[in-house]
């Protein structure tokens, strides 16, 4: 979903991305969410931060792999009242 944010963990390392396509006039790129995670073999404790501020876990990926992800399929996190 465009406006979501995934984070994932490579070791000790939390990475973070936004889905945007970032188009201009006639113009947009690829939407998909690409890490860079060299010779890693896991992406771990992914999350996703959905555009209604829904925060929902999907656990470890394995990585060299494309994975499609759809709210509600994950784990909902609860969030405290502010």
């Amino acid at each position: 979903a465009y406006g979501a944010t995934l984070s994932g963990n490579v070791g000790n390392v939390r990475m973070t991305r936004d889905v945007q396509p970032s188009a201009s006039y006639l113009a947009s790129s690829d939407p998909r969410v690409h890490f860079g995670l060299s010779d890693a073999k896991l992406l771990e404790n992914v999350t996703v931060r959905w555009p209604d501020g829904t925060l929902e876990t999907f656990g470890d990926f394995a990585t060299g792999v494309t994975h499609e992800l759809a709210e509600g399929q994950g784990q909902r996190v609860s969030q405290p009242k502010s």
